[in-house]
């Protein structure tokens, strides 16, 4: 009985990370729909500040990093950003979890470049591979 415990362990984990997984991959191709095909209007009250929402577990924010990191290279680079940001932000909220959406602006360049990530309580849950080079203008 002992030695099962670890493989019903692990075989929960499995059944969960594929969950979270294929919610992923459908909140990512509807937040991308969205921001594509229609007005701004229509989705930029996601980017408003939330309240009353409790911290996310770090398990579930590392989690969600690294689906949205798997998920990732197949959007367009011109709003990948703000998409993963924006999907694991609808993720974490569905579950009553809070997050912090920050856009950054990096003035340095010769054209304005832009990025969003997505922080949950101390873990950069989206975004974080070029935080560094932007300088954050907004929080929400």
């Amino acid at each position: 009985m002992q030695s099962t415990l670890p493989l019903l362990h692990k075989a929960a984990r499995i059944g969960h990370f594929a969950a979270l997984g294929v919610e992923a991959l459908a909140q990512t191709a509807f937040v991308w729909a969205k921001v594509r095909l229609l007005p701004s209007r229509h989705w930029r009250r996601w980017l408003e500040p939330r309240s009353g929402l409790e911290d996310a577990p770090p398990q579930l924010a590392r989690d969600l990093r690294r689906l949205i990191d798997v998920l990732s290279p197949a959007l367009p680079r011109r709003t990948r950003c703000l998409i993963c940001a924006m999907a694991a932000r609808a993720m974490l909220e569905r579950r009553g979890y809070g997050s912090v959406l920050s856009l950054g602006a990096d003035i340095g360049k010769p054209s304005l470049a832009a990025h969003a990530w997505l922080s949950a309580g101390s873990i950069i849950v989206t975004g974080r591979e070029n935080m560094a080079d932007y300088k954050e203008v907004a929080r929400f």
